[in-house]
């Protein structure tokens, strides 16, 4: 997931993850991280090591985890047959070495790669990488106990009493967006980065560095006041090891005639700290996820 280390004294965003081991860790840290640092769980161990081993492995500590081949192997089945939804079928696919729900209907046939998975006591959902940097819930789900693939959106409605008939929630509707609808109680410290305007989750997931960087620059290309997508582009470069580039991309954000006093000060503060060296790359003192 996507962190915010926010800087007492410059109060700026400085750095985005997502705390699972699938994603990036925290950017970077200060040398000496302040009280406000997230370490994450696992700078628990040190003193509670007994404690952070029951809750790690708990329902609580996995209630959002990578999807793996051994999770698959050890907790899944295989579905016996397509499940219709609508004018949709679907079929899960879980026998390599990557998840993949494929779905067949009018506009063709189309699949969607298992990032994540979610819950496990009871039910698994599933989530997959979608436009504008949304983790969708993929529409089958896992009975843990009948050890059985369902429609998870099944009993979604939208009710209008005494106007129309009910309609079901179709699974790539908004109340089944993780970053919307779920984060909150699935993860913590989790900054989503979501930006009104283009209604698009700045997300920087493993891998994808280059893709997100290219996605902020035609932001910024557009919108050039955006002050939170220069910081972002910023922390992009500098976890790349590219402190001058970094430098140079909030130089170029002051070059803005239309940015506000204070996004202003924002990026000063973080150019400052950049040039500064108050800023410890990532392979030198990084925060524990």
């Amino acid at each position: 997931m996507i962190l915010k280390l926010r800087s007492i004294a410059v109060g700026f965003i400085t750095g985005l993850l997502l705390a699972l081991a699938a994603v990036v860790p925290a950017p970077f840290a200060q040398a000496a991280p302040s009280p406000s640092a997230y370490a994450g769980s696992r700078s628990c161990i040190e003193c509670h090591e007994r404690f952070y081993r029951l809750w790690s492995t708990s329902f609580h500590g996995l209630a959002m985890q990578p999807y793996t081949q051994a999770l698959a192997a050890s907790k899944l089945s295989a579905q016996k047959g397509e499940i219709s939804i609508e004018k949709y079928r679907y079929r899960v696919e879980i026998s390599g070495g990557e998840g993949w729900v494929y779905e067949n209907g009018p506009t063709g046939r189309k699949r969607y790669k298992i990032e994540h998975v979610l819950g496990g006591k009871n039910v698994y959902y599933f989530l997959s990488q979608m436009e504008k940097g949304r983790l969708q819930t993929l529409p089958l789900a896992y009975d843990v106990r009948k050890k059985q693939w369902y429609d998870m959106a099944g009993s979604g409605m939208r009710h209008f009493p005494g106007r129309r008939p009910d309609t079901p929630v179709n699974w790539k509707d908004w109340p089944y967006t993780f970053n919307t609808a779920c984060h909150s109680c699935h993860v913590s410290q989790l900054s989503t980065n979501y930006d009104l305007k283009t209604d698009t989750y700045y997300q920087n997931k493993k891998g994808d560095s280059k893709a997100a960087a290219r996605t902020l620059e035609d932001l910024l290309n557009r919108q050039p006041a955006f002050a939170d997508g220069y910081l972002m582009l910023a922390d992009i470069r500098f976890q790349k090891g590219d402190r001058k580039g970094a430098e140079q991309v909030l130089e170029k954000a002051l070059d803005v005639p239309s940015l506000s006093q204070g996004d202003r000060a924002n990026i000063q503060g973080a150019l400052q700290l950049y040039r500064a060296g108050g800023l410890v790359p990532p392979s030198a003192g990084r925060v524990k996820p």
